[in-house]
């Protein structure tokens, strides 16, 4: 069996109930397409009745109607406000590399710190994996500002979430949403291109598209100048002269986000005195030929000689 279910967006009143019943009539499409249309809507501003379509993820003009101002009004904020994660006002699309790190000259004797400016979530005050908590009903969660909810795992989450401004929802995993969740103005949505909601999301926030959303922060490798990295911090290799480094930031490819790099060069010099390098005290050398301890170079008396 198919079921068409219509939420009406507006009071409920009887004029509400009226303009659907006025929608289904003159409009045959709902019955003839394939696709379930849900939650009509009223727009004052251009003055149509429509539905929103959760399998195309769009909003469907069904008929013009002439609808008192009044009627219109009451139904025009919850209607212009209830967005898919897609149609969201403020996205910070696919994320790409922005390798920060300092050009500065460093000594072989020093190491840098490598910076990069990848947006990263705060830290999760509150942790909810959906696979074990598939489908079980939950009591309505407010995520508050300074507050951070993650959810990780995949499954429904059945219940209500309200993210107000300054508060945090991380999704790092493919969440269906039985139930709604309404993200307000200043409120944060975390994910990565191939996680998220889907389902009834109510989205006026800023929505954060990119790995480092779920912890796949980007990487870094030595193009060239060698040395090393451990975590954020490179050590240069011991030089005999002033050398080039190279240093390269990715962040992988995320879904339909592809690969993307950055790098920056800097200078690492020689700690090394030309006075002192390769000479030992009592064994000469080819630049230490007196075997002092110090190269001919800035020896005085290269030959012992006195002189």
């Amino acid at each position: 069996m198919k079921f068409s279910i219509l939420f009406q967006f507006a009071i409920l009143n009887l004029t509400a109930f009226n303009l659907h019943a006025q929608l289904q009539e003159e409009n045959p499409y709902e019955q003839t397409n394939d696709s379930f249309i849900l939650n009509s809507y009223v727009n004052d501003e251009s003055n149509y009745v429509g539905a929103f379509n959760f399998e195309t993820g769009t909003k469907e003009i069904l008929s013009e109607k002439s609808i008192p101002q009044n009627e219109a009004s009451q139904n025009k904020n919850f209607a212009n406000n209830y967005e898919t994660e897609n149609n969201a006002s403020r996205v910070n699309s696919c994320n790409s590399a922005d390798n920060t790190t300092s050009t500065s000259a460093i000594t072989e004797n020093e190491t840098k710190n490598l910076t990069n400016s990848s947006e990263i979530p705060p830290s999760a005050t509150t942790t909810i994996n959906v696979s074990t908590i598939d489908f079980i009903p939950q009591v309505a969660r407010v995520v508050k500002n300074g507050e951070v909810l993650k959810i990780i795992g995949n499954g429904t989450y059945y219940g209500t979430i309200t993210v107000r401004n300054k508060g945090h929802i991380i999704v790092c995993g493919s969440t269906s949403i039985y139930g709604s969740v309404t993200i307000n103005n200043g409120g944060n949505y975390w994910k990565t291109n191939t996680t998220g909601f889907t389902g009834s999301l109510s989205n006026n926030g800023t929505t954060h598209i990119g790995p480092s959303s779920c912890g796949s922060d980007g990487s870094w490798s030595i193009v060239s100048g060698g040395g090393s990295i451990t975590g954020d911090v490179y050590t240069p290799a011991d030089v005999s002269s002033d050398i080039s480094v190279t240093i390269r930031y990715t962040i992988p490819t995320d879904g339909s986000c592809a690969s993307t790099s950055d790098d920056v060069t800097f200078l690492v010099t020689s700690d090394v005195s030309p006075c002192s390098d390769g000479a030992i005290v009592g064994t000469p050398t080819l630049n230490d030929t007196d075997g002092d301890g110090i190269n001919n170079i800035c020896d005085l008396d290269d030959d012992n000689d006195g002189i």
